[in-house]
């Protein structure tokens, strides 16, 4: 049996122990200790059969979706995110670092900012005077 074989096993268990676990929770008449028991081994399989999907797609050279870089949303900026551009206004952040957190262009940070009525930080390149010689 190959790894992947196994694997797939231990995923048709966990499946039909979840949802045996499941109709011991939908029982009327099981106790509240008994209950409790089957959700406890219910979050216990969950975890297992996570784990298990996780080594699963790692073998079929699947990322996990979390760690996949999400591009930002086309369109304006939420009022959340207004609001969490202002607060870093606040405390001084760059244009590069508002637009990595934001997942977008420093030209698209600049306009939002310029809508806003807010200035952020500059880099330190700027900074510096210009003299003439």
């Amino acid at each position: 049996m190959t790894e992947l074989e196994v694997l797939v096993g231990n995923l048709n268990r966990l499946t039909k122990l979840l949802r045996l676990a499941w109709s011991d929770v939908a029982n009327p008449l099981l106790a509240p200790f008994e209950r409790c028991e089957a959700c406890t081994q219910i979050a216990q399989y969950s975890v297992e059969l996570r784990r298990y999907l996780l080594l699963m797609g790692a073998g079929l050279g699947l990322r996990d979706k979390r760690y996949m870089a999400k591009k930002r949303r086309i369109g304006r900026f939420t009022f959340k995110e207004d609001r969490q551009l202002i607060r870093m206004a606040a405390t001084s952040a760059t244009p590069k670092k508002a637009a990595a957190i934001f997942r977008t262009s420093v030209d698209t940070i600049e306009r939002t900012c310029r809508r806003l009525g807010i200035q952020l930080g500059r880099d330190g390149r700027e900074l510096e005077p210009k003299v003439k010689r």
